[in-house]
């Protein structure tokens, strides 16, 4: 799946498996948020995922709608027993998440 959302301006990809990775690209606004939510909860949902790792390398801003879809996916993740983790976010994304304290909830890493 690969899906632009918010007047083109956020895109959300999925790749299915053991672990499904989600990349999110562009500028995260609240209708790209609803999009972020609806895959991630999908991927947490999908029978055989173990893990769902969120790529945001290419996620140049985020508002507290998208940090709100990821703070929910992470409480349905620990839920059910699964891993939602983080991957390279770049430094406004790693900037909302520290002054939010969000920072302290997730597994952060670089791959």
């Amino acid at each position: 799946m690969d899906v632009t959302a918010g007047r083109g301006r956020c895109g959300v990809g999925v790749e299915a498996g053991e672990v499904t990775w989600v990349r999110v690209r562009g500028e995260m606004d609240p209708v790209g948020a609803r999009t972020l939510r609806r895959a991630l909860l999908e991927a947490l949902e999908r029978p055989g995922t173990r893990e769902v790792a969120v790529d945001l390398r290419e996620l140049v801003f985020c508002d507290s709608a998208g940090l709100n879809a990821l703070l929910v996916a992470r409480l349905v993740a620990v839920a059910g027993g699964r891993v939602l983790r983080l991957v390279a976010p770049g430094r406004q994304v790693t900037r909302l998440l520290e002054i939010t304290g969000a920072d302290c909830v997730f597994t952060v890493g670089d791959r």
